[in-house]
């Protein structure tokens, strides 16, 4: 688990470093207004939302996973369930 969060650290740095810039156009017709306006409504969700997002995302599930080998590491295999708990209180449902 340690080595995965460990992973997991490093991909949340990596997606923070991301970052997408809004397509320029070289027209001022109306169709192309609107993809301009669709490219930085992109632009926007992109930088302000989902990348910012996803690296918190991975970061904290990292820190479990870290919370979770610390607490559980010299326990027996009858304590699986009681991990696997834990980090599904602290993640939540990753399929909804």
């Amino acid at each position: 688990m340690r080595t995965v969060a460990g992973h997991l650290a490093t991909l949340g740095a990596e997606v923070t470093g991301l970052k997408f810039g809004p397509m320029m156009m070289g027209t001022d017709s109306a169709a192309l207004q609107s993809v301009g306006a669709m490219q930085h409504i992109q632009y926007d969700v992109l930088n302000t939302t989902l990348i910012p997002s996803f690296s918190e995302r991975l970061s904290e599930t990292g820190e479990i996973m870290v919370n979770c080998a610390d607490k559980f590491k010299n326990a027996d295999d009858t304590k699986t369930l009681d991990m696997v708990s834990m980090f599904t209180n602290a993640t939540g449902n990753w399929g909804e």
